[in-house]
């Protein structure tokens, strides 16, 4: 399994637009994710319904 670590250099390489906007190059790689999180968890779960609470499957919009 590949190391994951973040350093405080690594968050100091974080510009003003993707503090807007976000970035995805200080995620981990895939495989150090753990399973439950690929799948999908109780965690991962309450996280999109808190995100994205007019949304239903696939995006869509719930009526």
């Amino acid at each position: 399994m590949t190391e994951y670590t973040l350093t405080r250099q690594s968050l100091d390489t974080i510009t003003d637009v993707e503090m807007v906007f976000g970035t995805v190059k200080l995620l981990p790689p895939y495989e150090v994710v753990p399973e439950a999180f690929k799948r999908g968890n109780n965690y991962t779960r309450l996280m999109d319904v808190d995100s994205f609470p007019k949304l239903g499957h696939f995006g869509t919009h719930s009526r």
